[in-house]
């Protein structure tokens, strides 16, 4: 059995006030990117990488890998105008390698304090129930809001969700070929939507997605 890992970096957005797309800061002397990777190997070693990025800075991920030494990836492709196409694109390039049985996950590259032992737990849960989603529990009180009221719900019954989000292949390749729509929202979605059950597996807290400032101060303190 192979393991794939789709690692999503195809943003461009700058809401954290630098010159380069979130993904490519740094901390310390690795960008968020490369943290992320390197997440993936301490897992699994043999895992096999493709990156979606934005067209605009190929050549840029190309020279940083050149630069500081990072291991070959087995593809980096360029990202769609959604997120839902630029996982159609690495798909694609997995699509010719992978068995049925083999398991893909995708992630978000900007989440780099994934653990090994999250990543470890989503590939095995999704070899045994074909599907393996990420979550922990909220912690604070929620409430759903309808027009201008709101009411309290049980935050009980409701999960944040994580990734990396790990399928077998024959699942997330099908649920790939649907069109786009933009009840999307993740990977689970989709495949979901393509009629397969979702297992849902616990995550780890510190699993953020790094989207403002304050994250970044997290994520220093982290790595």
């Amino acid at each position: 059995m192979t393991y794939f890992a789709i690692l999503v970096a195809g943003g461009v957005g700058k809401r954290m006030g630098g010159d380069v797309p979130k993904q490519f800061l740094r901390i310390g002397e690795k960008t968020i990117l490369q943290h992320s990777i390197e997440r993936f190997r301490q897992a699994f070693p043999e895992i096999r990488i493709v990156v979606s990025l934005h067209a605009d800075y190929l050549d840029f991920w190309k020279e940083e890998m050149e630069t500081r030494s990072i291991p070959p990836l087995i593809a980096l492709v360029a990202g769609g105008e959604e997120r839902f196409h630029s996982i159609q694109n690495a798909l694609n390039v997995i699509r010719p390698d992978a068995q049925r049985e083999d398991i893909i996950g995708v992630h978000d590259a900007v989440r780099p304090m994934v653990t090994a032992e999250t990543i470890r737990r989503c590939y095995h849960e999704a070899e045994r129930h074909g599907s393996a989603v990420p979550v922990i529990p909220l912690k604070e009180s929620i409430r759903e809001i309808h027009g201008d009221e709101s009411h309290s719900v049980n935050r009980a019954d409701f999960r944040i969700v994580q990734t990396p989000q790990c399928f077998r292949a024959e699942r997330i390749i099908n649920a790939y070929e649907q069109e786009f729509h933009k009840g999307f929202t993740d990977d689970a979605s989709v495949v979901e939507s393509a009629g397969y059950s979702i297992t849902l597996c616990d995550g780890n807290p510190e699993n953020i997605k790094i989207t403002q400032p304050l994250d970044m101060v997290v994520a220093r303190e982290s790595l």
